[in-house]
């Protein structure tokens, strides 16, 4: 492993024992989540024939607990044991997946997709503490981008098991799948070493609302930061519009139901491949300026995409085209944009602050976007299906063009060293 490390940047977190365990756990659950997220589609779009309203629902209830809660929840996992906390949430995640099994109706689809996303507003911000605790900060973009391969990965392996799953024994029997991975992620996660801070009992109640400012606070003073944050945001929106329609745009552009499940493994395909670069070569560019060209590449393969549907084209050339080649190059632009977000985060905020700063981040980033599914509908029902499509794409690549030009105002950010904030 030492040898590997020092031939492949990316590779070197995995010389810690605590890290390789972290990124085991990562793993299983990931790609569970991917058997989650086709199963949902096929059940929901195929097998009950619901539209974007439905879809959009399920996007909204993923997303809502991480807005109203994630403030909370960070500064709770900045004083609980993160291991605790990650394996509870994973038992809890596990039981609720189950659920989905005997779910009768769209209803009872949110409630337990809802409940289920709130376990995961605590676990996402331990998981990012842990990081903190279990490799030292010369390994951290490496960890950072290894973390994000074991979601990239995921999107790549998930979705051909998802439909494989489909294909077998229905949506169902893919949430069994599911629900067995969290089983045997909290089995992994309960080796790590227990991390943590705990306030005196007496002064938890006055110091809770110090942490939650200190933490809203660092992102406000870290400019580097802040412009990530505001970057995420705008294209979270945006990415969220086109999530809500992203399926019935393939659908009508005649992808199948089991090639669904293809058209995802493409885009795992792309995500892997955009990690693997950034993480092992990444160090050498601006942060800002690998997030910017993201951003620029995944709006124009959804206006591509948005626009082929606008001029109805359909046939093999098209499939290979639009589903396969455009959706690799979409997952490789998303890579990038959270690989250079995610590192940005880590190495700007203090190892206690961690939690209470991603949760804060991803509270903004995610509480933004909820309109998204409802403009995204009430758009592609005035405008239609492909011009709504094609104007989201074109307004990322106008995100990504702004974050260009607010990054060359900062003369001072140099490769892995953000403009106000530390080295890497």
């Amino acid at each position: 492993m030492s040898l590997l490390a020092e031939r492949f940047t990316i590779l070197a977190p995995l010389r810690h024992r605590p890290y390789r365990t972290l990124f085991g756990g990562q793993v299983v659950s990931n790609i569970g989540d991917w058997l989650d997220i086709l199963a949902l589609i096929a059940l929901l779009l195929y097998r009950w024939d619901l539209g974007a309203g439905a879809w959009g629902a399920v996007l909204t209830a993923l997303t809502l607990p991480y807005a109203l809660l994630g403030p909370v929840a960070g500064v709770w996992v900045d004083r609980w044991n993160q291991r605790t906390v990650m394996v509870v949430c994973d038992l809890a995640r596990a039981g609720l997946a189950l659920g989905l099994v005997w779910a009768p109706n769209l209803a009872s689809v949110l409630i337990l997709v809802t409940a289920s996303s709130m376990f995961s507003t605590f676990h996402l911000p331990a998981q990012q503490a842990m990081i903190r605790y279990t490799v030292p900060d010369d390994d951290l973009m490496a960890a950072n981008a290894l973390g994000q391969l074991s979601d990239n990965g995921a999107r790549l392996i998930g979705p051909a098991l998802g439909g494989l799953a489909v294909v077998i024994g229905g949506p169902r029997f893919a949430f069994i799948l599911n629900a067995l991975t969290f089983v045997v992620s909290a089995a992994i996660l309960s080796r790590l070493p227990a991390t943590g801070r705990s306030a005196p009992s007496g002064e938890r109640a006055r110091r809770f609302t110090d942490d939650l400012r200190a933490g809203i606070q660092h992102i406000l003073r870290s400019r580097g930061l802040l412009i990530g944050v505001g970057g995420m945001v705008v294209a979270s929106f945006l990415i969220r519009s086109t999530d809500t329609l992203g399926a019935i745009v393939l659908k009508a552009l005649g992808i199948s139901e089991g090639m669904q499940g293809l058209s995802s493994t493409a885009l795992g395909v792309g995500y892997v491949g955009g990690t693997l670069l950034v993480g092992q070569w990444g160090q050498r560019f601006q942060p800002l300026a690998i997030f910017s060209g993201g951003t620029m590449l995944v709006g124009s393969m959804l206006a591509v995409t948005g626009t082929a549907a606008i001029l109805e084209f359909s046939g093999i050339s098209m499939i290979v085209v639009v589903a396969f080649i455009g959706r690799m190059l979409i997952g490789a632009g998303f890579a990038t944009m959270a690989e250079s977000y995610g590192f940005i985060l880590q190495r700007d905020t203090p190892a206690e602050m961690v939690g209470r700063v991603t949760a804060t981040s991803r509270s903004v980033v995610a509480g933004v976007p909820l309109v998204a599914p409802l403009l995204a509908t009430l758009l592609a029902d005035r405008w239609g299906l492909g011009t709504a499509y094609t104007t989201f794409g074109l307004a990322m690549v106008v995100v990504g063009v702004a974050v260009m030009l607010v990054r060359t105002q900062n003369r001072s950010e140099s490769p892995g060293v953000d403009s106000v904030g530390r080295g890497a």
